[in-house]
């Protein structure tokens, strides 16, 4: 099995998509984002189903990035990877476990760019919550 984010930058928003060993779709979790109902047809017009159409499809697509899932979702992994351990814990559990899966793995994945972000600049890291609630990786 293998997962895929897919990031449609321009309108800030991303689905994950897991494929079974055949590469034909299992699952797919969607977050809307920005994207105005037009657009949301078009994507599911063109859901990958299988592994080969979301290279042929999306891996080409401008304002789109797909790149492999191989992270762990869990909330602990966040926890341990956010590495801000303030605030309230149990609050930002049940932040993160009302995300999507696109949300979670987006939020995943932009924490390293944060951090490099936040290396450069006197701006102090926000609290896991506060991460959570605006949704920084959208920034």
């Amino acid at each position: 099995m293998s997962k895929y984010l897919i990031e449609f930058v321009r309108w800030e928003s991303s689905a994950v998509v897991e494929y079974d060993q055949d590469g034909i779709l299992l699952s797919l979790s969607f977050n809307r984002g920005n994207l105005q109902p037009e657009g949301v047809k078009a994507f599911f017009a063109r859901t990958p189903y299988k592994i080969d159409h979301l290279d042929s499809v999306y891996r080409t697509a401008p304002n789109t990035r797909v790149s492999v899932v191989a992270e762990d979702l869990s909330f602990d992994a966040f926890w341990q990877k956010y590495d801000n351990k303030f605030g309230n814990k149990a609050q930002a559990e049940k932040m993160w476990k009302a995300l999507s899966e696109a949300d979670q793995a987006a939020a995943m994945r932009y924490i390293d760019a944060y951090d490099r972000f936040l290396s450069t600049s006197t701006i102090k890291k926000a609290y896991p919550t506060t991460y959570l609630n605006q949704k920084r990786w959208n920034n």
